[in-house]
């Protein structure tokens, strides 16, 4: 099993994707959409420690998100992990990118007594948003949590406006292109124009439409006044396993959520 590392951009975070051999071959194999290959995705969240306090809580994992845990041990400090919720999701739908959402229970740090922090339970929100490729799959992931009500702002609203209008400019040069492809295509089809030409054209549209889909889920998230934990982008293939891991909670705590595409006719929701 060999193993990836990718570093997220948006947090102090780490994503590691555990490929078996099998699964990097396939990947220079010419094949089908690769997201067709998989029933939906299995999210975990999990609490980790640098600090031992008691046996590593990871009975209710999948043998393959277990694995990705023990293998992360290696790039981050934490000794113990505590599962609090997991949740499977059903994807995808045969359109350009698919988003799929659900809830899992976490929790937050909250300032205590002399200065010392305590956890308490707290609602996520998470989304998935997958992506068409004959390679493997582009996702993006977030997990936000809800902000108390008295601390939305009008900075928020304005930021929301700003990702709108650009959501707005970005659909209008996807269609456009989306006819320009077609013109060309066509051309193609007849010799008067090269096959090699649209190529770039299809790269730059399937560009716009990963940005759209992220500009949708972040107006949504500041709409909904909530407040992304972690916000990775990286690619995967069906069947693998990706473990992220955010900012501390306090101390020498984090929350860590694991994502594992899991592939038709496994047999089980989660491999």
């Amino acid at each position: 099993m060999s193993i990836r590392l990718a570093v997220g951009c948006a947090a102090p975070l780490v994503a590691l994707l555990v490929t078996s051999p099998v699964q990097a071959q396939a990947t220079n194999v010419k094949r089908d959409v690769v997201v067709n290959e998989i029933s939906g995705f299995s999210i975990v969240l999990v609490l980790g420690e640098t600090q031992v306090g008691g046996a590593t809580a990871t009975q209710d994992l999948s043998a393959g998100a277990r694995k990705a845990l023990s293998d992360m041990r290696e790039f981050l400090p934490y000794k113990h992990y505590r599962v609090l919720d997991a949740q499977w999701i059903s994807c995808c739908a045969p359109k350009p990118t698919t988003i799929v959402a659900g809830r899992l229970q976490g929790l937050v740090s909250s300032p205590g007594g002399n200065g010392a922090g305590a956890l308490v339970n707290r609602p996520y929100a998470f989304s998935v948003a997958a992506s068409l490729s004959t390679v493997n799959i582009p996702i993006r992931f977030l997990l936000t949590l809800e902000e108390a009500s008295s601390r939305r702002s009008g900075q928020s609203a304005d930021m929301s406006r700003e990702l709108e209008r650009e959501r707005q400019d970005l659909q209008a040069e996807s269609e456009t292109l989306a006819l320009q492809i077609k013109n060309m295509q066509q051309r193609a089809e007849v010799g008067t124009a090269s096959s090699l030409d649209v190529r770039p054209m299809l790269d730059r549209h399937e560009q716009l439409l990963r940005r759209i889909a992220d500009l949708t889920t972040e107006g949504k998230s500041l709409a909904q006044g909530t407040r992304p934990i972690i916000d990775s982008s990286f690619t995967m293939d069906s069947g693998e396993t990706v473990v992220v891991g955010t900012s501390k909670l306090g101390g020498d705590k984090a929350l860590i959520a694991i994502v594992t595409a899991v592939r038709k006719n496994s047999g089980k929701r989660e491999e």
